[in-house]
């Protein structure tokens, strides 16, 4: 079967999740406010929509996401999101990390958390973190792709992740640190 040939919803580190969603270019922030809470911010754009007047940009619609569970307390799990924020919230306020088994396909995972806990550093020692840009003009929009897949010829992009738009190869989206490997039968994948 060989190394999974999909990619993914770029994370924009450190905490930034790019999605697309329908028609619309999605971005999520995932902000801690304290110890044992997180706030997540959506913001939408479609790049082919009604262009927004100043006035409208001034103002943009704010909205709730309705509650993940119904009166009885049970989840609800009608959508995507209402699926992650079950998972989000029954780990409790802190999660006991020590008694986490992780296996091959949460290799992503530690090395996201490496990466935080490096740029956290940083910052303690005065630094400037990864990714932070302070001058406007270079604080442009990147245009990342909505889908990405392990293949290089656009051809099998296609067939991979059909007509998703902006489908592009990884090749063409990730530096020479992107690394492919083997997850393992059984481990996060069931034998085909």
């Amino acid at each position: 079967m060989g190394p999974e040939r999909g990619g993914g919803n770029p994370l924009l580190f450190p905490n930034m999740l790019r999605v697309m969603q329908g028609p619309w270019h999605g971005l999520h922030w995932r902000v801690p406010i304290d110890d044992t809470h997180t706030q997540i911010f959506w913001a939408g754009f479609n790049r082919g929509g009604e262009r927004q007047s100043p006035e409208q940009l001034a103002d943009p619609p704010i909205d709730d996401v309705p509650a993940a569970t119904g009166p009885d307390g049970e989840y609800i799990m009608d959508t995507f999101y209402k699926h992650d924020t079950m998972a989000w919230e029954t780990q409790g306020p802190l999660y006991d990390r020590a008694t986490e088994h992780l296996g091959a396909s949460d290799r992503g995972i530690v090395l996201f958390r490496r990466l935080l806990r490096e740029q956290i550093e940083v910052v303690q020692c005065g630094g400037e973190p990864m990714a932070l840009v302070r001058d406007p003009a270079q604080n442009h929009l990147i245009d990342l792709p909505a889908w990405v897949a392990e293949e290089v010829d656009v051809a099998k992009v296609a067939a991979h992740v059909g007509d998703v738009p902006l489908a592009r190869p990884m090749a063409e989206v990730f530096d020479g640190q992107h690394e492919v490997f083997e997850v393992p039968i059984g481990a996060a994948r069931p034998a085909s």
